[in-house]
């Protein structure tokens, strides 16, 4: 009995220190680019408004949705609410997922993984702003 709590006491404690290590680090990738990607987002967008939806954030314009935004460990999947076809996306940037399940209204999608991308990403949200 009194070995079992020293093993428990043992992996108590390298919990403890692995989370203290990631909390030092900071917010997670995904949660760091959702926030420059908004600020962004409202540089540029000055009328949007946010909604929390369950898994995912929704900006608005004049009560339409635009855009959405899923918040994921190390990315973000943004949504763009526009039929398939709508977008001129020379750079074929953007995801068909209009016969796919995904969160979010529209019928493309891209994964940003860093902030290379979000201008091009503006571009394509422009043309149904």
């Amino acid at each position: 009995m009194m070995g079992d709590n020293i093993v428990f006491q043992k992996i108590t404690s390298e919990i403890l220190a692995v989370s203290s290590r990631a909390s030092l680090n900071g917010p997670p990738l995904g949660q760091q680019l959702y926030e420059s990607f908004v600020s962004t987002l409202h540089k540029e967008f000055k009328e949007l408004k946010e909604i929390e939806s369950k898994f995912v954030k929704v900006f608005y314009k004049n009560k339409r949705n635009i855009l959405s935004i899923e918040i994921q460990a190390n990315a973000i999947k943004v949504t763009i609410n526009a039929k398939i076809g709508s977008l001129k996306d020379d750079k074929k940037l953007l995801r068909d997922v209009s016969n796919i399940g995904h969160w979010g209204n529209g019928d493309y999608q891209i994964r940003l993984q860093n902030k290379t991308l979000f201008k091009d990403v503006l571009k394509l949200v422009k043309q149904i702003y």
